[in-house]
């Protein structure tokens, strides 16, 4: 779940993820508060372990930009097409935000080391799963990019700017370097995304959230720009609002219900996709059962696998269900509830990375002609079953004999029963999720969750084209 991502996320990602400048840079237009010149290193810099070095070169032409002029932006999204600031680093302006201020309240959650008091097997399976990994805290062990030399450095298409990966006695580092010095550093304090994709990372700034320009791409090993960056615009001023984080953690407590609220209680939150998502907050459950401990009926908690199935797809449709637009505070949806009471449907928008899911499968004939399949008929949630190609072939021959594969003749059906994935739900890359270098555009690839039945490539395409 990158970022987002992160990305969510969204981030955040998501995710992790280039939905956070969509969403959150509507906001009236303003002057930004871009560096005229590199500024002197942090105080805390004679503490960086990895000396400032020359940047590695790129292979692809490489721009001289000036560096030493105001940057002007009338329209805040121009910031991500603009040449105008290339060579540039931006920052957040100055805010009124204060840490003493009191948030919206918890709204009930605890957190899954709470569950693990009473469903120690669930929670020992379920932290091993992307979803429980979609955000945490940001160590030398959950962020997953190298920081020796030269991995640490990435290099941009404008020869004097490019950025250093730091270690420091207080945290891990992004710093960006312009005409040789040190020009801004900013902490990781968040990680987003479970690294099946990569990561991407938040900094607190007081009691405000952004994004930081570089991520992490598990393939190829590598930091990058940050999804929906551009390349070459150290930009350190993307806001992460709720909307990104709901799809990369279990809750986090705003200091106000606006859409676009990006303040945050910097102690109030649960990271991590996790129990609390899908059955709803524990606070009462948990009290409860503190109290009556022999009493076996679970109390104030939903069981999703006891919900209709419209109501059950919904909790997984709040993240894998497209780019729908909020209609209500983040968080506020509970588990039971219509999830169209919360959003307006997406109308066909593919979203980012996983939020694709639910939409593309959707599209498929084993979805549309069975009255009750769900994301659990093929996923356990409380398990990391990610690369399992066997388990999921025999999830698949719960309705399909692989004896009556048309294939089989030829193949045989013990090889067709073997990996159904590989054929039926290929890899593809996500376009809506362009990673931009000084080599290029990358595009991360995920199983597509469109299960084709006999449908050749191109009526794929003209088919999901139609959808859009």
């Amino acid at each position: 779940m990158y970022g987002a991502m992160v990305a969510g996320l969204v981030l955040f990602l998501s995710v992790a993820a280039g939905q956070f400048s969509f969403l959150s840079d509507r906001q009236p237009a303003s002057v930004e508060a871009g560096l005229s010149e590199p500024v002197d290193a942090p105080a805390e810099s004679e503490s960086v372990q990895t000396p400032t070095l020359p940047l590695p070169t790129s292979s692809s032409s490489e721009l001289a930009i000036p560096v030493n002029d105001p940057v002007l932006v009338m329209d805040p999204w121009a910031r991500y097409a603009s040449n105008e600031l290339l060579g540039k680093v931006l920052l957040p302006e100055g805010s009124d935000a204060s840490v003493g201020d009191g948030g919206v309240g918890s709204a009930g959650f605890v957190g899954p080391q709470a569950c693990a008091e009473c469903h120690r097997g669930r929670y020992e399976g379920f932290v091993e799963t992307s979803h429980y990994h979609s955000s945490q805290v940001a160590t030398a062990d959950t962020v997953m990019g190298a920081f020796e030399t030269p991995s640490n450095q990435v290099a941009t298409r404008v020869r004097q700017l490019g950025y250093r990966m730091d270690t420091r006695p207080d945290g891990l580092y992004q710093t960006v370097v312009v005409d040789g010095r040190d020009a801004h550093a900013e902490r990781m304090d968040i990680v987003v995304g479970s690294g099946k994709i990569g990561q991407s990372y938040l900094y607190w700034r007081d009691d405000e959230l952004f994004q930081l320009p570089i991520s992490y791409l598990t393939t190829p090993d590598s930091w990058m720009n940050s999804p929906g960056y551009p390349d070459g615009m150290a930009d350190f001023k993307r806001p992460v609002v709720g909307g990104c984080l709901q799809c990369h953690s279990t809750w986090f407590e705003a200091r106000s219900a606006d859409l676009m609220n990006h303040r945050f209680l910097p102690e109030g939150f649960v990271l991590g996709v996790t129990c609390e998502r899908c059955h709803g907050p524990g606070e009462d459950h948990v009290a409860y059962h503190r109290a009556q401990p022999d009493d076996r009926e679970a109390r104030h908690i939903v069981h999703p696998g006891q919900l209709p199935n419209e109501r059950l797809t919904d909790i997984c449709r709040q993240c894998h269900g497209g780019l729908a637009s909020p209609t209500r505070a983040p968080f506020s949806f509970r588990p039971g509830e219509d999830l169209n009471d919360y959003i307006e449907p997406p109308a066909g928008r593919p979203g980012i990375h996983t939020n694709n899911q639910m939409q593309q499968l959707s599209l498929s004939r084993c979805f549309q002609e069975s009255a009750d399949m769900s994301c659990i008929t093929c996923h356990n949630p409380h398990q990391n079953e990610r690369g399992n190609d066997a388990l999921f072939a025999i999830r698949c021959q719960q309705c399909h004999e692989a004896a009556d594969h048309p294939l089989e003749s030829t193949v045989g059906a013990t090889a067709l029963g073997e990996n159904c994935t590989s054929c039926h739900m290929p890899k593809s890359p996500l376009l809506e999720t362009p990673l931009r270098s000084s080599e290029g555009v990358v595009f991360p690839e995920m199983v597509d969750h469109f299960i084709r039945t006999g449908v050749s490539d191109q009526d794929l395409v003209e088919r999901l084209a139609s959808e859009r």
